[in-house]
């Protein structure tokens, strides 16, 4: 399992989580997201960064949650997804961004009950604690593997 280095905290349906500090590119305040015609309801749309077209997601909607409207803390991730060997630069947009920090040692752990819960955990890479407080750590890759054929590999 990955996640020895620097993670990022951020918050999305009022829970933890984190992903590898490795992934992220940059963090960008909230922006307009100019829509494109259909796409699933988690792909908002595309940004302009530097003249080069980002595909937006909405991180709460891939994780299982309802859609919210932006607020003051909302931030866009800009991260490297690695597909088909290619890398991909993705936007998702979070509730809020908390820190970049380390995971509490000896904290690391794979969800073995994901299975008997009947818990989809593609994206997951496991579970820690961050100053005592539990993260679920969000493994970008899979996560966008799990998608299958997404609009979201059309990254600029």
């Amino acid at each position: 399992m990955r996640f020895e280095g620097p993670i990022l905290t951020l918050e999305c349906n009022e829970s933890s989580y984190a992903i590898d500090i490795g992934a992220v590119q940059e963090i960008l305040d909230v922006r307009p997201i100019k829509p494109l015609p259909n796409t699933p309801a988690y792909l908002l749309g595309m940004i302009d960064l530097r003249g080069i077209n980002v595909p937006v997601a909405d991180l709460r909607l891939l994780l299982g949650g309802s859609a919210a409207a932006d607020q003051p803390s909302t931030r866009i991730l800009v991260t490297s997804v690695r597909s088909d060997g290619i890398n991909h630069i993705i936007g998702l947009r979070c509730d809020r961004v908390i820190e970049v920090t380390q995971i509490d040692e000896g904290t690391l752990a794979s969800i073995d009950s994901a299975d008997l819960l009947h818990w989809s955990d593609a994206g997951m890479a496991g579970m820690a604690r961050v100053k005592s407080t539990p993260v679920a750590l969000i493994d970008l890759d899979r996560l966008f593997a799990a998608l299958g054929n997404s609009p979201l590999a059309v990254a600029g």
